[in-house]
């Protein structure tokens, strides 16, 4: 099992597509996520940062609580494991 040093910091964040999220998550590294999901197909032309967190498990919850929330507006929402205060947001994310 990988120790993560006491520093790091998680990001909850959005991919975004037509103005709506399509899915959730919560890495350490969104550069490289971000890449991941591209890598995979996923559909989005942006993301966003929703939170940076120190502590995993309150960064997990964040995540399934805006997963519910979202879902509970009828936007499916998906994320592999089972907006407010949006600071970053990266346009076009598929185009380069």
């Amino acid at each position: 099992m990988r120790k993560v040093a006491k520093s790091t910091v998680y990001r909850v964040y959005a991919l975004i597509f037509d103005s709506k999220p399509v899915y959730v998550g919560m890495t350490i590294n969104v550069a490289k996520r971000v890449e991941q999901h591209m890598k995979l197909g996923k559909v989005f032309t942006s993301f966003y940062i929703i939170a940076s967190i120190k502590d995993k498990k309150e960064a997990l919850q964040v995540e399934r609580c805006l997963i519910k929330f979202i879902s509970a507006f009828g936007h499916e929402v998906y994320n592999t494991q089972d907006f407010f205060g949006l600071y970053y947001k990266s346009e076009n994310a598929n185009n380069g």
